[in-house]
């Protein structure tokens, strides 16, 4: 007798764009944390002091963006994916930066650093939000 045929899996919906923009999320988030919690890393910067700061809000902005773009909650440029999107980095890179503070990291916790991390992901949603109400041509934008 012949085994009854299984069902195949249902064909992945997502349009291959988001299917990347996932892929590019993970790869970038695996890569900032790497960044984040390597031992004792330290940024020289001759020419300005706080350069790091400079260095969060664009990682975490980028982070912000690609998580965004990703659309795990929505739509990747709806006002809603955009902001829930934007929340989840703000807690996320909160928990980063504490997280900093486990013996075996051996890093430093600093607000600073948090602030810039937050005015990164901001400034990431602001554009974010412009670049959605450009693209759909409604003030309201849904």
């Amino acid at each position: 007798m012949i085994p009854p045929r299984q069902p195949s899996a249902p064909p992945d919906r997502r349009p291959p764009r988001t299917r990347r923009a996932r892929v590019a999320f993970a790869l970038y988030a695996l890569v900032l944390v790497t960044a984040t919690h390597w031992p004792e890393l330290v940024i020289q910067a001759p020419s300005f002091s706080r350069l790091d700061l400079v260095v969060h809000a664009g990682a975490f902005g980028c982070w912000a963006v690609l998580l965004t773009l990703a659309g795990f909650c929505g739509r990747p440029l709806s006002r809603r994916n955009i902001s829930i999107s934007a929340l989840i980095a703000l807690g996320y890179s909160a928990i980063d930066e504490v997280s900093q503070a486990l013996p075996f990291v051996r890093r430093s916790v600093d607000a600073s650093d948090l602030a810039a991390n937050w005015a990164g992901i901001v400034l990431a949603a602001i554009v974010l939000l412009g670049w959605s109400r450009m693209r759909s041509g409604d003030p309201s934008d849904r």
